[in-house]
Parts: structure tokens; C-alpha cells; sequence
């Protein structure tokens, strides 16, 4: 599976939606994570940037929602992130395009390995 990572609504997509065609045409999964707007949803850049992610979709890709960073997050963010998922899963779907899942940046703590 080919996964791109850190599109956008300010990403190349019409280079986005050229690659979906070839992974279409030569049997390539395609996966993508994606980040979104919670803001100015009507405008003519949302709706051009759901069209490319609809598309995406209509060739057999999967779009994975990434997670809003929130600087120092604790329980006390949960609401704001909850609030945020809310907004962006609604204004996507208003628009035709179903992520299947979610991304997020990994992180480690200072001197742990993935070795250990």
C-alpha cells in the first residue's frame, strides 16, 4: 500500500488526483492522511479540495483523518479535540468524503528507543 502523508487543502491535488489514477490503473492501494479545516467550509477551496478526496475515494483510495496537534494536551483538551473531530468528520461527510480512520503523529519519550 503507497500512503502519502500531510495532505492538505493547500497540497498539489491536481498531482494528487494523477497519482490516484495510476494506482488505480496498475492495482495499487493507495492510503492518504490528510488534515482539514474546521473554518470557511463553503468556500470554493474546501469544496475543490473534498472534490479531489471524493475522487480519491471513487478510485478504491482510503483517506485517514490526522489528528489535530493541541500543544500540551491534557484531559482538560479533550472537549476542544472532541469539538474539532466533530466539526471536521460532519463538514467532510457534508461533503461526500468518509475517512476510514485516523492518523497521528508518533511520538516517543526523551532516550526511549523502538529497540528497547
Amino acid at each position: 500500500m503507497l500512503t502519502i502523508t500531510n495532505v492538505s487543502p493547500y497540497s498539489n491535488l491536481k498531482l494528487l488526483d494523477q497519482l490516484s489514477v495510476f494506482c488505480e490503473n496498475h492495482g495499487i492501494p493507495l492510503a492518504v492522511s490528510t488534515s482539514t479545516v474546521a473554518k470557511n467550509t463553503e468556500m470554493h477551496a474546501y469544496k475543490r479540495f473534498t472534490m479531489y478526496l471524493r475522487r480519491l475515494e471513487d478510485r478504491g483510495g482510503v483517506i485517514f483523518l490526522q489528528a489535530p496537534v493541541i500543544g500540551g494536551a491534557t484531559a482538560d483538551n479533550a472537549g476542544e479535540l472532541s469539538e474539532l473531530f466533530d466539526n471536521y468528520l460532519l463538514n467532510l461527510a457534508q461533503n461526500q468524503v468518509y475517512p476510514v480512520g485516523i492518523s497521528a503523529q508518533g511520538f516517543l519519550e526523551s532516550g526511549s528507543s523502538l529497540e528497547k
